[in-house]
């Protein structure tokens, strides 16, 4: 598969997920077969899958579809004919069977069809960025130079009540657009954002569209009222940026080592979201995004393992215990390297040097044991 790097930085360029007119459905392509049987006969009609029986390929098909709810989706005709952006979203709104949620989505996938079919035909609210040759030559909205001149937090709005659905534009250090199917800019909110110019932060008027955005993409809020229940997407743009704040990197040609290193940044980050959310319930103070990644990768090297260390000089032969006179324990149960504490006890003898006394002795197999600076019979007793 080809890679490319960026910034010393290997990326994995993946190509377009519905094939060319004149090529075959491949890898995730097979996914966005509509018919069930046409997927299957592309699967056994791969190189190298032609000795596999078909009745085979066919029930792993089958259970994959009956354990993944959006691998198979069966699209209207009207459905089939939106683009792939649509169609996404589409197949992830069919799992939801709460009437009167709202999504949310970046300008990749918005489209005005989009949000009047999902409020339409579905009965779900949508708001998401929208990009100005998806407007379908809107008029009345303010262009880019107008909103620019009048100075930031300016914003222009254009509402179709016949479809039900309001576009606004607002400027601040740019200009973007939104489009909705629930709300509008009204009512205003102030906000605090900062001045290059003044360097410092100052009040700025934001659309209430905006601020509805920015609660779900930006901050993943979730927030229930008696009109709407609001389903966030847990942060998508928060989540670029904690993994862009410490990224785990693999400087490999295997363009899979950095998708999993994604995946492993997504693990944590998501960790230490929900130890911060539990720390704040409880009213205890959190630690940073960099100190809990250091603890936990402290945790998983030395949680339950064995620390490598310098074993102690060992004593001479002549020094030893050959013929002890009291008993010791079975030769397993001394090695076995379990629950052996050293526990003070009353002055003796050592147990396994001559001439030496000591009040240490194993909580498991009760033997008095020399443990000093230049002596260490407790680990010489316990160790081949």
């Amino acid at each position: 598969m080809p890679t490319c790097k960026i910034q010393g930085q290997i990326y994995h360029l993946h190509g377009s997920m519905v094939p060319t007119p004149d090529e075959p459905h491949q890898f995730l392509q097979i996914y966005f077969i509509s018919s069930m049987v046409d997927q299957l006969n592309v699967r056994c009609n791969i190189q190298g899958t032609q000795q596999l029986k078909r009745r085979i390929i066919e029930q792993l098909q089958a259970f994959f579809h009956a354990n993944n709810a959006v691998c198979y989706i069966d699209f209207s005709a009207e459905e089939e004919q939106m683009t792939l952006g649509e169609k996404m979203v589409l197949a992830l709104c069919k799992t939801i069977h709460t009437p009167g949620c709202a999504v949310y989505f970046d300008n990749y996938f918005t489209t005005l069809d989009l949000i009047w079919y999902l409020r339409e035909h579905r009965g779900i609210f949508s708001l998401g960025t929208i990009r100005q040759n998806r407007l379908k030559g809107c008029k009345g909205l303010l262009s880019d130079k107008e909103l620019k001149k009048r100075g930031r937090d300016s914003f222009s709005q254009v509402v179709d009540n016949d479809r039900k659905i309001a576009i606004v534009k607002w400027y601040d250090n740019k200009v973007v657009t939104l489009a909705s199917s629930y709300a509008d800019a009204y009512p205003v909110h102030e906000i605090k954002r900062w001045s290059k110019e003044q360097k410092k932060k100052l009040g700025v008027t934001c659309p209430q569209l905006v601020r509805h955005y920015n609660q779900h993409i930006d901050v993943g809020k979730h927030i229930c009222s008696n009109m709407l229940s609001y389903v966030d997407m847990g942060g998508v743009d928060l989540c670029d940026m904690l993994i862009a704040l410490y990224r785990t990197s693999f400087k490999s040609r295997r363009w899979y080592m950095n998708i999993f290193g994604q995946m492993l940044d997504i693990a944590v980050n998501n960790a230490w979201l929900l130890y911060r959310r539990k720390c704040n319930m409880n009213s205890q103070k959190n630690i940073s995004l960099k100190k809990f990644r250091q603890r936990l990768a402290i945790e998983l090297r030395q949680n339950r393992r064995s620390i490598e260390r310098e074993p102690p000089s060992p004593l001479p032969k002549k020094a030893l215990i050959q013929n002890p006179s009291a008993p010791r324990p079975p030769v397993p149960v001394r090695y076995d390297g379990y629950h052996h504490w050293s526990e003070y006890t009353t002055y003796g003898r050592c147990k396994f040097c001559k001439h030496n006394k000591t009040n240490i002795h194993c909580s498991k197999c009760k033997q008095r044991l020399c443990l000093v600076t230049k002596r260490n019979c407790f680990y010489n007793f316990h160790n081949k």
